[in-house]
């Protein structure tokens, strides 16, 4: 849960774009830049114009990440400052393998993002993380039905990252207890169990641990 409100003030328009559609994709609240007495107090402030830095320079209670370089490290950590963070202790990747590979990021046990798609849409998604994401650890756990073993081998080549394979028992919507989903439904509640089966499959998934691939 965000605990300080993050505001972006961004002045190139592509990477403007960029930050509005990782921010929506991943649900995370921000508001706009208008005035620095507008900045509600406490704020992270996320800017690439010194300008903007620069006037808010006298509210110590603003803490400025300037991202003149449009630096996706930056941004992250200006998301993870918003939740009292510095760094992420782990990041798991959790994934169910199929035809369409179901994925989603859990951070220090709270969701990130989710998708369904190919191989390589997984691969950019763990460089992302490798790369941008501040973080002690990343996990690749992947369930061992269908040809997960095979993927889980592929994945740990092309990364380099820790890859688990994970027992799939229990990892469907329909194993899953009342009080269960109620739980996870506060911590993923984007996600609809009979909806998005594969992703919410890739969930349960990233929660247990695996036999390490080596």
């Amino acid at each position: 849960m965000q605990r300080r409100p993050l505001v972006i003030a961004i002045y190139e328009p592509k990477w403007f774009i960029h930050v509005l559609s990782v921010l929506r994709e991943r649900n995370i609240f921000f508001s706009h830049y208008y005035t620095r007495d507008e900045v509600p107090y406490g704020s992270i402030l996320y800017t690439d114009y010194s300008l903007f830095s620069e006037e808010v320079a006298g509210r110590s209670d603003i803490l400025v990440f300037y991202d003149p370089t449009h630096d996706c490290r930056i941004l992250e950590k200006a998301i993870l400052a918003s939740y009292l963070k510095d760094i992420y202790n782990e990041l798991v990747v959790g994934v169910d393998p199929g035809r369409r590979i179901g994925y989603i990021v859990v951070g220090d046990g709270e969701y990130i993002i989710h998708g369904i798609g190919e191989y390589i849409d997984l691969i950019h998604v763990v460089n992302y993380l490798k790369k941008c994401v501040p973080a002690e650890r990343i996990i690749i756990r992947v369930g061992s039905r269908h040809r997960g073993i095979e993927l889980a081998s592929i994945l740990k080549k092309d990364t380099g990252v820790k890859v688990e394979v994970v027992s799939e028992d229990d990892t469907t919507p329909s194993s899953v207890k009342i009080d269960d989903a109620r739980l996870l439904g506060s911590r993923i509640g984007r996600i609809k169990p009979f909806r998005e089966k594969d992703v919410y499959a890739a969930y349960k998934i990233a929660m247990k641990k695996g036999i390490e691939v080596v």
